[in-house]
């Protein structure tokens, strides 16, 4: 388990409003080890917005026990 953690002077006056983490599976609905990762930043002084995805493979998950232990909520 990790515990997420932003420094507002790191990131420059940006807010996190929202950070995501969505499982992916293949076009037969099966499990894969690939996660995508998104991330909304906000300024409130300026109003500009901040939005990525990534997708991050986990590498040491490759079996169907492994694939079961990735908790995205």
């Amino acid at each position: 388990e990790t515990l997420w953690t932003l420094d507002e002077k790191l990131y420059q006056g940006y807010r996190l409003e929202e950070l995501d983490f969505e499982p992916l599976s293949r076009k037969d609905g099966s499990r894969t080890n690939v996660i995508r990762v998104s991330v909304k930043l906000c300024n409130e002084k300026t109003g500009s917005t901040y939005a990525r995805s990534r997708s991050v493979a986990c590498s040491h998950f490759v079996t169907e026990e492994d694939l079961e232990r990735i908790l995205t909520e």
